[in-house]
């Protein structure tokens, strides 16, 4: 915010803008919840080849930054994948923010000698 420092007004403006902006921080002082998240299912993913390894990734950010993910236990081989997953952690309110992404696990080729 620009402020002229010589119109009156504006610093008024300022000062009434400060005063609220305080009086709101002592009113909605950040408070520490705890939040689950259940993920079900998803519902026709697509994927880059025929079929998809799908697995769940959080993040929390403000307060402890968190990452939870599923990445080791992929549900294998489908576009449609129950995960019946719940992810937990704690974030700060107002202002907790939780991101959560579906991505797919593409697994490694296993080569085995045959001898």
């Amino acid at each position: 915010d620009l402020v002229n420092l010589s119109d009156s007004k504006s610093l008024a403006y300022q000062k009434s803008r400060l005063a609220c902006m305080r009086a709101f921080n002592k009113r909605f002082a950040p408070l520490d919840v705890l939040v689950r998240v259940y993920v079900l299912r998803g519902v026709e993913l697509e994927s880059s080849g025929f079929v998809c390894n799908p697995y769940v990734s959080m993040d929390a950010l403000i307060g402890s930054p968190h990452h939870v993910t599923s990445r080791h236990t992929p549900v294998l081989k489908t576009n449609n994948p129950n995960f019946f997953l719940c992810f937990e952690t704690r974030v700060q309110m107002p202002g907790g923010f939780l991101r959560l992404c579906v991505k797919d696990r593409s697994l490694p080729k296993v080569l085995v000698p045959v001898a």
